[in-house]
């Protein structure tokens, strides 16, 4: 076997002989690292590393590697493990919620059939009312029907039950309206006959616990026939005073002096009387609405006057009952008149 010539090594066949096994140019340390042996040195040259190092290297490497994907692989199942208790508490949240909303729309029928059974009423197997249906013309329907939808708020959510309980309520509002009505129409009536009569208010009637009046039908009808009386007798007294007036105008019996004494004292009946609606007047200042009691009171005052007026006119013969009585008395031009209970100037 021939022997191999010695070469001289020299920086320059080493770099020429680590471009050959490359099989690249050689620029300096830019070679990956695990080929090549660390320069111990500054100026130092770099030679290959051995075989067993750079199986060692390449077997760390391959260590790194494979830590790395043990790590990724970890790192996964967390992120798979967390992914998984996300979804099965979501499915846990939608379970409880479906249950929340059975729960409820059970609730929601209940009540729904309570409510129906509370209008329905109750009664006992041996016939015994346990409680009374609901109708809209009682007197305490729209109470009771207020006491179901606090007592079953989820049962009103029920269509069935709300178009039954809203049907039901605006037909009982219609009813309290006409009581309502009729109350005040009552009301008004009795205050007349209390103002008419001088008797006092509460024997014509009185108000219940939802504040609407009650009249005492004997009381009513005590009062309506006094005051028919009454009437009937001031018109009686008028229509006999009227034509005695008439027949001493015809006479000339009654003097002028009697006249003007009857004249003065109405006027200061008349003046007695307006100070009293001033006063009344003034009681009122400030309120925007009165009760039916203030307004027929002050109706009362109001018609005392024109009564005064009146009387205080046919001392002249100028009241009258219609028109065609004043055309045939002719009173003096530019004097005030009294239709009825109308004052007219005469033109």
């Amino acid at each position: 076997m021939a022997e191999r010539p010695i070469e001289t090594i020299n920086p320059s066949n080493v770099a020429d002989a680590i471009r050959e096994k490359a099989g690249v140019g050689f620029s300096g340390p830019t070679f990956e690292s695990w080929r090549y042996n660390a320069p111990t040195a500054e100026g130092a040259m770099v030679f290959p590393k051995s075989r067993r190092k750079m199986r060692m290297e390449a077997e760390f490497q391959e260590y790194q590697k494979q830590q790395l994907e043990q790590q990724g692989l970890v790192q996964q199942m967390e992120i798979q493990r967390m992914q998984e208790e996300r979804l099965q508490r979501a499915q846990n949240f939608d379970l409880e919620n479906a249950k929340i909303a059975e729960e409820r729309e059970a609730r929601v029928i209940n009540e729904a059939g309570a409510m129906i059974d509370s209008v329905r009423g109750a009664v006992a197997p041996d016939g015994k009312v346990i409680s009374k249906p609901i109708r809209p013309e009682d007197p305490d329907s729209i109470e009771r029907l207020d006491n179901l939808a606090r007592n079953f708020k989820f049962g009103i959510e029920n269509k069935a039950a709300a178009a039954m309980f809203t049907q039901l309520y605006n037909d009982a509002l219609k009813f309290r309206e006409e009581r309502v009505k009729e109350s005040k129409q009552n009301e008004l009536a009795a205050v007349n006959l209390s103002v008419r009569t001088g008797k006092p208010f509460e024997q014509f009637g009185s108000y219940d616990e939802r504040g609407m009046f009650q009249p005492k039908m004997q009381g009513m009808i005590a009062g309506a026939e006094e005051v028919k009386a009454t009437e009937s007798a001031q018109e009686e007294k008028r229509t006999i005073e009227k034509e005695r007036r008439v027949e001493e105008a015809r006479a000339g019996v009654r003097a002028d002096s009697d006249i003007v004494s009857e004249e003065k004292r109405i006027r200061g009946d008349i003046r007695r009387a307006k100070e009293e609606l001033r006063k009344l007047n003034a009681s009122f200042a400030g309120r925007k609405s009165l009760s039916a009691t203030q307004q027929a009171n002050l109706k009362a005052a109001k018609d005392t006057i024109l009564d005064l007026e009146i009387e205080k006119a046919d001392l002249r013969g100028l009241a009258f009952d219609t028109e065609q009585e004043a055309e045939a008395a002719n009173p003096p031009s530019g004097s005030i008149i009294y239709i009825g209970r109308k004052p007219n100037k005469v033109p």
